[in-house]
């Protein structure tokens, strides 16, 4: 019929559980690329929307600024660890983590475990003693709780941190 227009959407191939389509399907449609979302603003509107949805309160105090400091790591860990394939999609299994259990884990424990389920499991070994590291000195995850880096072959007992994430 005359107007008619059937639009799809589908992840790509990277994304687990998705098959390449075939070349005979792919004929017939016209492929639409889209960037990944890279603006602060509309990240941290996806991390507030994702949040809420999750069951945060969007009159929490802070919580604007918990949006925006996700937005922010999300955008950081992008960056720093291209070759690992963080998408939008982690950003909003990081905000639905900390929803979810803000309330019975604690904000900063919330925040500390959503980043150890989304983003480190995804890293090597040495990428993920990387990132404990780098994280530790981020003001932002001051702000939510405490990351001590495992202790080194090299320490010795009594030096060796009180408690130790991921």
């Amino acid at each position: 019929k005359e107007g008619f227009v059937l639009i799809g959407a589908m992840n790509p191939p990277s994304e687990e559980g998705r098959q390449v389509t075939s070349p005979a399907l792919r004929s017939r449609f016209r492929e639409l690329w889209v960037e990944e979302i890279t603006e602060p603003k509309e990240l941290q509107a996806i991390a507030a929307f994702h949040l809420q949805r999750a069951g945060m309160n969007a009159k929490t105090r802070g919580f604007k600024t918990l949006a925006k400091d996700i937005a922010n790591l999300h955008s950081q860990l992008f960056k720093k660890y291209s070759k690992a394939g963080f998408t939008l999609r982690d950003l909003v299994r990081l905000s639905r983590f900390i929803g979810m259990h803000a309330q019975r884990l604690g904000l900063g424990h919330a925040v500390i475990k959503g980043l150890e389920f989304v983003y480190a499991a995804r890293l090597t070994a040495a990428q993920r003693r990387e990132l404990r590291e780098w994280l530790a000195t981020q003001p932002m995850i001051a702000k939510y709780g405490t990351i001590t880096v495992s202790p080194s072959v090299e320490q010795r007992p009594e030096t060796l941190p009180l408690l130790v994430v991921f």
